[in-house]
């Protein structure tokens, strides 16, 4: 038997959005802060009296606001691959029975088994954990203490210091869990996320993994399961129902790895828009599992882009348009990296240009394209764009009513051609309010489009149409069409700031070189955009001025 010992307070449960809530309500921090927890830690305790200020608030956190604590993303899918490989779990916290100077005297060790029964735990329909594995310790000595007899494999932690303190055991895999601090080099594996923990601990997921996981959120008994071609950075697979109908699961992205609610967004815009059949049906969604079924919609990808599909986007891009008049935020967010402003958008290219020329310090035909092809191109891009770019829409974002619903990622690239010549409309992780002239300049500038000179004409003659009533939207387009190019030469380009190919490269070392080559190709494809704005002096080809 395999046996994994996990801490529970910032390990298994997060209260990253609890402790900036909980500090608001008492007054040690203003409503309009901004921070992460770490953050929040650090400004209490270079305060005079700061340090009992945080015990305080951790009293509270853990006690009297410790419902409103969640899941990291991927615990659940790591307690459930556990409970189908019949792995044993056990959970050792260092939790006082009460909170630091906390008057109410809350049962933190109650509060924290409530917390766990409410998510269930102790469900044998869901996680299946005893109670009985469940421990709490007076202090880190204790714990150390009650691992050691455990006699487990391997344990997972937030707090660096745990594995260095006397007593804890030497023959035990030791996985440290947050942000590495190496301030001891006392643990063995370093993992920001439950989805990098799972795999060095069980291996990557198989399709029974996922099979075991869609069950719990499907209505019907599964069959069959089948993985498709991903779409971007999440799974999809095919899935069929005793009744022999057919659905599709998609896995998004692990939200510590991407931060953006990428299935509440998509859920909640093919629910909205479900009536229209432009877009598939939902069926069910997890949160904790970061997984969602929808409808199976038979078709085939566009693979030659007609006017009649063009057509058919625009009469899209019309009903979001006239659908956004009568819909106000927060029904439905913002686009994923909406551009409200010229402010807005500048910040950011200039913040991804940064996140790039950071990582090209060790990468020489980055640094070169960088600082030789790009530097040079985007400050003629600014320069362009102040020209043009409306004098009331500088800082001040776009009003309400002069924004649209957008896909976001909006293109044939994420469509299936129905039997009838239909389309259908996928892939909306994005969606939400927009400038337009963002919609439309994307469907351009978006790389996997195969758009010929005269479509791209045609589309953005037809969308200025549409859009006609918004005040100044050819001069912003003008104005915005070089620099968001620009902005998808680096989006092109986020290949080089992916994490973990370092362990996978070590375990097969042909991945190097097919990372290699990709990046040249990402390269190649940035370099060509920079060179066609060069080519037509910042002006878009598409539009008369």
């Amino acid at each position: 038997m395999f046996n994994i010992g996990l801490d529970f307070d910032n390990t298994i449960a997060c209260y990253e959005f609890v402790f900036p809530k909980v500090a608001k309500k008492l007054g040690l921090v203003n409503n309009n802060w901004l921070g992460t927890k770490k953050e929040l830690k650090n400004l209490l305790i270079n305060q005079p009296g700061g340090e009992l200020q945080w015990q305080k608030l951790q009293g509270l956190v853990y006690g009297k606001y410790m419902s409103q604590a969640v899941l990291f993303p991927g615990v659940a899918n790591f307690f459930l691959r556990c409970k189908r490989l019949n792995i044993q779990l056990y959970i050792v916290s260092h939790k006082t029975e009460y909170g630091h100077f906390d008057r109410d005297k809350i049962p933190l060790r109650k509060s924290a088994l409530q917390w766990m029964k409410s998510k269930g735990f102790f469900n044998e329909s869901k996680f299946s954990i005893s109670s009985n594995i469940v421990f709490f310790c007076n202090t880190r000595k204790e714990k150390a203490e009650q691992i050691s007899k455990l006699k487990l494999d391997a344990f997972v932690d937030d707090l660096e210091e745990m594995y260095s303190e006397p007593g804890f055991p030497g023959d035990i895999k030791k996985i440290l869990f947050g942000t590495e601090t190496s301030k001891t080099n006392s643990y063995d594996i370093w993992c920001s996320n439950w989805t990098d923990i799972s795999r060095e601990l069980l291996g990557n997921p198989t399709l029974d993994d996922y099979r075991y996981w869609a069950q719990m959120i499907s209505e019907g008994e599964i069959t069959e399961i089948i993985e498709l071609q991903g779409r971007g950075n999440s799974r999809v697979h095919r899935i069929q129902t005793e009744n022999e109908n057919y659905f599709v699961l998609k896995t998004y992205p692990d939200r510590l790895l991407d931060s953006r609610n990428r299935i509440e967004a998509e859920f909640n815009a093919y629910r909205y828009l479900e009536h229209t059949d432009r877009t598939p049906k939902t069926v069910n969604l997890d949160k904790d599992l970061n997984m969602a079924i929808y409808e199976w919609v038979e078709g085939m990808a566009v693979k030659r882009v007609e006017k009649r599909h063009i057509i058919e986007a625009l009469s899209f891009t019309k009903f979001l348009w006239n659908h956004a008049q009568s819909l106000k935020p927060p029904v439905l967010p913002l686009a994923s990296e909406a551009c409200l402003s010229r402010q807005q958008l500048f910040s950011q290219v200039e913040n991804r240009y940064t996140k790039l020329k950071e990582r090209s310090k060790s990468i020489e035909n980055l640094k070169i394209f960088l600082e030789l092809t790009f530097k040079p191109i985007w400050k003629l891009a600014l320069d362009w764009a102040k020209n043009y770019w409306p004098n009331e829409n500088i800082k001040k974002e776009l009003p309400q009513k002069e924004r649209t619903l957008s896909p976001s990622d909006f293109g044939f690239h994420n469509t299936l051609e129905r039997a009838d010549g239909s389309l259908c409309f996928l892939d909306l992780e994005y969606f939400g309010f927009d400038d337009p002239v963002k919609l439309i300049t994307d469907f351009i500038w978006h790389p996997a489009m195969s758009l010929s000179a005269d479509q791209k004409k045609f589309w953005v003659e037809e969308s200025m149409n549409i859009f006609k009533k918004t005040p100044k939207i050819e001069a912003r387009f003008i104005a915005a069409w070089p620099v968001i190019g620009l902005r998808w030469s680096l989006i092109l380009l986020n290949e080089f700031l992916k994490e973990g190919w370092g362990k996978r490269v070590h375990a097969r070392q042909e991945l190097a070189e097919l990372r290699k080559e990709k990046l040249e190709k990402q390269l190649k494809k940035a370099e060509s955009i920079c060179e066609f704005i060069i080519e037509h002096k910042m002006k878009c080809p598409y539009i008369q001025f």
